[in-house]
């Protein structure tokens, strides 16, 4: 059964907000995703992301949001951006034309860096304030070369 299949409903109220189970269930599949060095590669995120139904146009919009240091890598913070977002989709929520301040907020406010499970908390601003995401369109970026940008 995919990660996917009925993880929806929790998120229309909580809107662009991670809560602490959500992101601890999203944690635990980047970390078996076999991250390296911290990130999954575009590929392995792909792989996983094309598992939720959505067009690669859908999974591309929402890439060109998740993937904030544009290094085609997903960071466990981004990687919980995008299936929050892709959840967010599948509910019958637009994609955003920029990163949404709470979902950024609460990405980094409860992770888990270790593998472990075991969240860290206290991380809110780090590594992700301040990249420029507002209303740049992204296109061609990412996923480009994996299959996800501009196809559908």
């Amino acid at each position: 059964m995919s990660m996917f299949a009925g993880s929806t409903a929790s998120l229309v109220n909580a809107g662009w907000t991670i809560t602490p189970a959500a992101r601890a269930q999203h944690d635990r599949t980047f970390f078996s995703l076999g991250p390296v060095n911290g990130k999954l590669s575009g590929a392995k995120a792909r792989q996983f992301l094309v598992s939720s139904g959505l067009s690669n146009e859908v999974l591309g919009r929402i890439w060109n949001l998740a993937d904030t240091d544009r290094d085609g890598q997903l960071t466990s913070n981004e990687f919980a951006m995008a299936l929050h977002m892709v959840g967010c989709c599948k509910s019958g929520m637009d994609i955003p034309p920029s990163l949404p301040r709470q979902l950024m907020m609460s990405a980094t406010a409860t992770a888990d860096y270790s593998g472990t499970g075991m969240a860290v908390t206290g991380m809110a601003g780090t590594g992700m304030a301040g990249t420029g995401m507002a209303g740049t369109g992204m296109a061609g970026t990412g996923m480009a070369g994996t299959g996800m940008a501009g196809t559908g």
